[in-house]
C-alpha cells in the first residue's frame, strides 16, 4: 500500500483485469481500483456500457483498457489476457465478476433443459475457470496474484423461487474452485478467494424484475425486513470486499469464501 498524501493507494503499479464490469458490482470495483492507482482491463459483452465505465475510469486518472468479449469463449479470453500484457506489461488481479441467473428465467428442475443447463454453468463457472488458467502463468512468473471470483448466497443456500438448480450449483462449485487453487497457487504467491452476496441491486436486477412492479417491490420488502440489516446490499458494498482481498491488507488469505449477505446468511 502507498500512501499519497493522506489518500490510500493500494493498489499502485498494479494492473487488474475485471470481467463483467460494465456495470454493478463489475463496474464498482473497477472503479474502487483505478481509483486506488491500477491500470483496468474492463470486460463485459455490451461496448455501450464498456464506453461508460471507460470513461469514468479514466476520470480518476488511471490507465484503462476495455476489451468487448465474451468469458465464456476460450479465445476472447486469450484475447483479453494477451491485449492487457501488451497494454500494461503484466497482470497482478483477476476479478471474476461475470455471472448471472440470466438467460434462462427458470427455476425448477423439470423446466431446464440441456441448453439452460450449460448456459448457466458456461456463464457463471466456465467463465470463472478460463480466466483463471489464462492468467495463472503471468503470475507465477511474477510470484504475485491476487484473484477474486464472485460466486452468490446461492452457494451455500437454496431458494427455488429466485434461483434455479444450474446457477447453485454453478456458484456452489466456484467456491470449490477457489479453494482447489488456492491450494495449488500458492506457493508461487498467488491468493485465491471468493465473495458469496446475498441480493445486489445492481442495474440488472432493476430492469429484470421492473417489468413486475409493485408486486415484485412488496415481495422483496418482506423478504428484506427478514436481514438483520433489513435491505439489500448495493453494489460499492460488494466491491469494496473484492477490493480488500484483492489488496495486499488481504496478503495472508487465500482459499476463503467471505459473505456479503447483510446477515441473511450467517455460519
Amino acid at each position: 500500500m502507498v500512501l499519497i498524501g493522506e489518500v490510500k493507494v493500494r493498489f499502485q503499479g498494479k494492473t487488474a483485469i475485471v470481467t463483467g464490469s460494465g456495470r454493478g458490482i463489475g463496474k464498482e470495483s473497477a472503479l474502487i481500483l483505478a481509483s486506488e492507482g491500477a491500470n483496468v482491463t474492463i470486460n463485459d459483452i455490451r461496448s455501450d456500457l464498456l464506453e461508460q465505465t471507460a470513461a469514468e475510469l479514466r476520470a480518476t486518472g488511471s490507465r484503462v483498457l476495455a476489451i468487448e468479449a465474451d468469458v465464456t469463449d476460450e479465445a476472447q479470453v486469450q484475447r483479453i489476457v494477451a491485449q492487457t500484457v501488451e497494454a500494461f506489461g503484466q497482470i497482478d488481479i483477476l476479478i471474476n465478476v461475470v455471472g448471472g441467473t440470466y438467460p434462462s428465467t427458470k427455476r425448477f428442475l423439470e423446466e431446464i433443459g440441456d441448453e439452460d443447463w450449460h448456459n448457466l454453468l458456461n456463464l457463471n463457472l466456465t467463465s470463472h475457470f478460463l480466466c483463471n488458467r489464462a492468467v495463472v502463468p503471468y503470475m507465477q512468473k511474477r510470484g504475485y496474484g491476487r484473484i477474486v471470483g464472485v460466486s452468490s448466497i446461492a452457494a451455500v443456500c437454496g431458494e427455488p423461487l429466485l434461483w434455479s438448480p444450474p446457477y447453485g450449483a454453478a456458484k456452489a462449485a466456484v467456491l470449490g474452485l477457489t479453494r482447489q487453487l488456492a491450494i495449488e497457487l500458492g506457493p508461487y504467491g498467488i491468493t485465491v478467494n471468493a465473495v458469496a452476496q446475498s441480493d445486489t441491486m445492481t442495474e440488472r436486477m432493476y430492469e429484470h424484475f421492473k417489468g413486475n412492479w409493485p408486486e415484485t417491490e412488496a415481495e422483496f420488502r418482506t423478504r428484506f425486513s427478514q436481514y438483520p440489516l433489513g435491505r439489500p446490499s448495493q453494489p460499492h458494498e460488494v466491491a469494496r470486499v473484492i477490493a480488500f482481498l484483492a489488496s495486499d491488507e488481504a496478503s495472508f488469505v487465500t482459499g476463503e469464501t467471505t459473505l456479503v449477505t447483510g446477515g441473511a446468511y450467517i455460519e
